[in-house]
């Protein structure tokens, strides 16, 4: 038995990279809205957004998951 760390290859290593979160006035400039609609669609469910907390005063936004919504849009 090898004493040895397992090799990760390329292709494992970019699925294991976690993309980090972005602030709700860094997802409404990349949305082209003001960061208060951005918030009401949050809170709606109309927007992928990721609740932080019990209270849901913050909010995580992921720029790939808000990229696929503005995508479907268009669509």
């Amino acid at each position: 038995m090898s004493t040895q760390p397992n090799r990760i290859t390329p292709r494992e290593r970019s699925h294991s990279v976690r993309e980090a979160p972005v602030s709700q006035k860094y997802a409404a400039r990349f949305l082209n809205m003001h960061p208060k609609t951005v918030l009401r669609k949050a809170r709606e469910g109309t927007l992928p957004a990721h609740p932080v907390g019990t209270e849901r005063k913050r909010w995580h936004f992921y720029v790939s998951e808000l990229d696929d919504w503005l995508r479907s849009q268009f669509v």
